[in-house]
């Protein structure tokens, strides 16, 4: 079952895509230095979230 909408190998589980949503949440807000309040990284993590779910597809 393909899980995933991006070139290379596929994740092994799924749980691997959860991970990587992780790590690109960490980087982006690394880079970006987002504001502190728990208000902006929950919009952070939002846009993330959304932005990966047409990118990766677990099902």
């Amino acid at each position: 079952m393909k899980i995933s909408a991006t070139p290379g190998p596929q994740p092994e589980f799924a749980r691997n895509s959860f991970a990587h949503m992780a790590d690109a949440t960490e980087a982006r807000a690394r880079a970006e230095r987002p504001d502190t309040t728990d208000d902006d990284l929950r919009a952070l993590v939002r846009n993330v979230i959304d932005t990966d779910a047409k990118i990766w597809s677990v099902g």
